[in-house]
């Protein structure tokens, strides 16, 4: 099982954090290095205001348009690991029945982003041991059941797999809106 990983830089609770395997982190590091050595080694940090309605729109847009990585996934939300994608973000929902539905409109979405029109079930029962949201015993039948309208759900064993439809893909970007104001 791969370890996890976290480090975090406060500079006066400005924060920088990075969290997700210990690879991902450690390359997050080396890309970061620069701005952590100087941010460290900076006297005293210098306070800043808080930005306007503004000037947080157009970051939000500035960000939403450079957050994509080489693949075309948002990497605030996705990262790419050896096949498997990883989403390294907090998965909503009240009850593992909710998080297991996000958890498979996440994956099938950045299957199809990358050009794949169906998301391994099996895969998707992984992310969801990653993000401790799997119920084994109801796991089936929370994706078969969660919500017919948002996926095609077909095949069955190792074969199965989700195929997401136009109000899945709805649901998706609104989940990942959650997601990201969530962070804010």
């Amino acid at each position: 099982m791969e370890e996890k990983a976290k480090i975090v830089i406060s500079l006066s609770e400005g924060k920088f954090e990075i969290s997700g395997s210990e690879k991902f982190v450690n390359a997050q590091i080396e890309n970061f290095k620069e701005l952590i050595t100087k941010s460290v080694n900076q006297q005293k940090p210098v306070p800043q205001k808080p930005p306007t309605k503004t000037e947080t729109a157009d970051l939000t847009q500035k960000t939403s348009a450079t957050s994509q990585s080489n693949s075309g996934l948002d990497d605030s939300i996705y990262v790419e690991d050896d096949e498997l994608i990883r989403i390294i973000c907090d998965i909503p929902g009240k009850t593992k029945a909710e998080q297991t539905l996000n958890t498979a409109l996440l994956y099938a979405n950045a299957r199809k982003i990358q050009g794949q029109e169906t998301a391994n079930v099996e895969e998707i029962k992984k992310v969801c041991a990653n993000h401790a949201c799997l119920d084994k015993k109801n796991f089936s039948t929370h994706i078969k059941k969660g919500d017919p309208q948002l996926y095609i759900d077909k095949g069955n064993g190792g074969a199965r797999s989700i195929k997401l439809n136009r109000p899945g893909v709805k649901k998706t970007e609104e989940i990942i809106e959650l997601i990201k104001q969530n962070d804010k």
